[in-house]
């Protein structure tokens, strides 16, 4: 995960720990936030995919 993420992610997996989920929800729901700003850092998506519906859109089906 790049640098400039951890803290947001420490911040969101903290409070996923108190979330009431199951142990496997909340590890995909980790791994899966964990991995979209090492994703974000490694390509460049077509568009802005937190800030553009079209970004968004193409993200989600890459």
């Amino acid at each position: 995960m790049p640098a400039v993420f951890a803290g947001i992610h420490a911040g969101y997996a903290a409070a996923l720990k108190r979330a009431p989920l199951d142990d496997d929800p909340r590890r995909a729901d980790d791994s899966r936030v964990r991995g979209f700003p090492t994703w974000l850092e490694a390509g460049h998506p077509a568009g802005d995919p937190l800030g553009d519906g079209h970004g968004r859109d193409f993200a989600v089906r890459d």
